[in-house]
């Protein structure tokens, strides 16, 4: 959990909620003085991440510095703390913390770069949810109520709640039948299994809806192209011969399970240097948002695991006695806490080139006026070329100016010029400087 809030922390200082769509939605809350939930199937989402943003706006904070670090501090707040509560539940339960310490590796590290992805706290919910319900108890009656706060954030979330949605309701439905000592915390649970079926159906109807719209096609034709996000792939490679060593038991192979972490913690914690050894071997901050389809189906597979092996050990299965053991359990939790380790170092590592990609922005347009062509800078050479989204580049750079009248960065369009429309686009944000 200390490391976990560290690196939200960090990453919140070098403000990487501006990070591609981030610094659009922001221009937008400033201009709107009001929440940006452009899309309604994640306004909830949206409107607890956006709110002490727009409170400190109306409290009269006018330095985009400052507005900027409390955006990116909600965002990552928000999946952080249902992690944390994830965490805090499985502490006692070392096969859970094992499966939960593989979503954080797997799921939510190589996909969190681009942290405005509503789908960063759609899929820690549906880890808090199944963990409060699997660690409940029956003397537990404000699990329910948790449950049932969950379910109403997550009814307008994210599309993944399409498949998510309907195994969350599975299991809040069964943590009912669970509470048959308090009929408010049953009603609690069952009205929970409803809300996550509400998600279901949102999600469901937005899929329908935007079925035809251009960016869901594009959305669909990447959802294998999950492959160019090193971080994600280089965690299952790990996670695989890691998970099949402890289902199979024996001390040999319990043995084994650590050096297999600490090959999978050197593998993540050198990867963002593999480039030197090959151009294509990268971390790649755009790659975060490429993967995040996967992610989601990934952390379905991982919920169910979870879920089975938490029947097993109430039924007494023979199905995973030998990763129950309490030895070969707390061995694999321990290597995979390793693993998690050594798996932020590369979030570390593209935090600081998102940093110092910053700066580089502001240097270009500090002093000048009109519209600059990004191409015509060092932001397209590594590791800048990582941090530019062309339809987002106007609003960072607005954002940027520390005096009213500053340049724009803008991208080409076809004909290879700057858009020159690009400034008239913008909002006039005259209160608002990067102080």
């Amino acid at each position: 959990m200390a490391i976990l809030w560290l690196l939200a922390a960090w990453s919140a200082w070098n403000l990487r909620g501006l990070y591609w769509d981030g610094a659009a939605f922001l221009v937008e809350m400033l201009r709107k003085q009001g929440f940006h939930d452009f899309y309604p199937a994640r306004a909830h989402v949206a409107w607890l991440t956006q709110a002490p943003v727009l409170l400190a706006i109306r409290a009269g904070v006018s330095d985009v510095a400052a507005l900027a670090l409390v955006w990116s501090a909600c965002l990552f707040a928000l999946p952080a703390g249902l992690y944390s509560l994830a965490l805090y539940r499985c502490r006692d339960a070392p096969l859970l913390l094992a499966g939960l310490l593989a979503i954080l590796i797997a799921v939510y590290l190589p996909t969190s770069f681009f942290i405005v992805g509503e789908y960063n706290v759609a899929y820690a919910l549906a880890t808090a949810v199944v963990t409060v319900a699997l660690t409940s108890r029956p003397g537990r009656p404000g699990d329910s109520f948790v449950l049932l706060v969950l379910a109403a954030l997550a009814v307008r979330s994210y599309e993944a709640m399409v498949h998510l949605g309907p195994l969350l309701a599975l299991v809040a439905g069964w943590h009912a039948t669970r509470m048959a000592g308090s009929t408010i915390a049953r009603a609690a649970s069952a009205l929970a299994a409803l809300g996550f079926l509400a998600a279901g159906a949102v999600a469901l109807d937005t899929l329908v809806t935007y079925w035809t719209h251009p960016h869901f096609t594009r959305v669909r034709a990447a959802t294998f192209d999950f492959t160019e996000n090193q971080q994600f792939v280089l965690a299952l490679v790990a996670l695989v011969p890691i998970g099949a060593l402890a289902l199979a038991g024996g001390t040999a192979r319990a043995r084994s399970v650590l050096g297999l972490a600490l090959a999978g913690a050197l593998l993540l914690g050198l990867s963002p240097w593999t480039r030197y050894l090959h151009e294509l071997a990268l971390v790649f901050a755009p790659a975060h948002y490429v993967a995040r389809t996967a992610a989601g189906a990934l952390l379905a597979g991982l919920l169910v695991l979870l879920c089975i092996a938490e029947a097993a050990a109430r039924l007494d299965w023979s199905m995973l006695r030998a990763a129950r053991a309490p030895a070969a359990a707390r061995r694999l939790a321990a290597g995979l806490g390793l693993m998690f380790a050594a798996a932020c170092v590369p979030d570390l590592y593209l935090t600081t080139q998102w940093s110092r990609s910053l700066d580089t922005m502001r240097g270009l347009i500090a002093g000048k006026s009109g519209a600059i062509a990004v191409h015509d800078t060092e932001l397209v050479e590594w590791p800048g070329k990582m941090f530019v989204q062309d339809w987002t580049m106007p609003a960072l750079s607005r954002l940027l100016h520390r005096r009213h009248g500053e340049a724009l960065l803008v991208m080409p369009v076809a004909d290879g010029k700057p858009d020159p429309y690009a400034i008239g686009r913008l909002p006039p944000l005259d209160r608002y400087l990067w102080r």
